[in-house]
């Protein structure tokens, strides 16, 4: 039997916990929205197809917006957006309750 000394295995533990504590770490978090569902939060009293298409003509009246949208991924036609492109049209039409507001 080997014999290790008391300043080896506090070492040898603690690396195995710092090893162990990085598997355990959650993933990068990201998550995606539904683009029905971001257009239903700002468009909340019509049917979710209506709320759909005014929400895409909005984006596709403002060309600033939309070059800033399509440097983050954002293509024509796509079904879900990622954190960034939701943050970047709240940054240009306000929150959802801001716009109710207003419209």
């Amino acid at each position: 039997m080997v014999s290790y000394s008391p300043f080896i295995l506090i070492l040898i533990l603690l690396l195995m916990n710092e090893h162990h504590q990085e598997e355990q770490q959650p993933p990068r978090p990201f998550w995606r929205m539904p683009f029905r569902k971001l257009a239903m939060r700002y468009f909340p009293k019509v049917l979710p197809q209506v709320a759909n298409r005014y929400l895409r003509r909005i984006l596709n009246s403002d060309p600033l917006m939309l070059r800033d949208l399509e440097q983050s991924g954002y293509r024509p036609y796509q079904h879900y957006l990622s954190a960034e492109q939701c943050g970047r049209i709240e940054y240009y039409l306000g929150s959802p309750e801001e716009f109710i507001e207003y419209y």
